[in-house]
């Protein structure tokens, strides 16, 4: 096994910091952890979120009958806030909260949006 292919099976990336993970964590509203992910550092996330969602499997109270595998709502930052992401959520009827990010299409205000303009 090579380097980048021992790296790559560890989730361990190059990101401007040096070498990072990131972990990509789905819990539920009171903080339990429901499903885990580790990535590269220099990973999308925004391309985790449907794994992550696919491998939700919440057992019902008892332990009788199928897990759940839907969310009742999502939150998340706005890294997942992708049109794909957005699409999956709605075919899977998942209401969810992820802000828009300041460039995008529909948080448009008319106003452009400079960089330099930072207080």
């Amino acid at each position: 096994m090579s380097a980048d292919e021992s790296r790559a099976a560890q989730a361990i990336g190059r990101s401007r910091g040096g070498l990072t993970t990131k972990v990509h964590l789905l819990a539920e509203g009171r903080g339990r952890s429901l499903v885990k992910r580790l990535t590269a550092g220099q990973a999308a996330d925004t391309k985790e979120l449907v794994a992550l969602l696919d491998a939700v499997a919440v057992p019902r109270p008892g332990g009788v009958g199928r897990h759940r595998k839907k969310l009742d709502h999502l939150t998340a930052d706005k890294a997942y806030g992708s049109k794909a992401n957005r699409r999956s959520l709605w075919a899977r009827g998942i209401p969810h909260t992820i802000p828009e990010r300041a460039g995008s299409a529909r948080n448009a205000t008319g106003q452009h949006h400079d960089p330099s303009d930072r207080p």
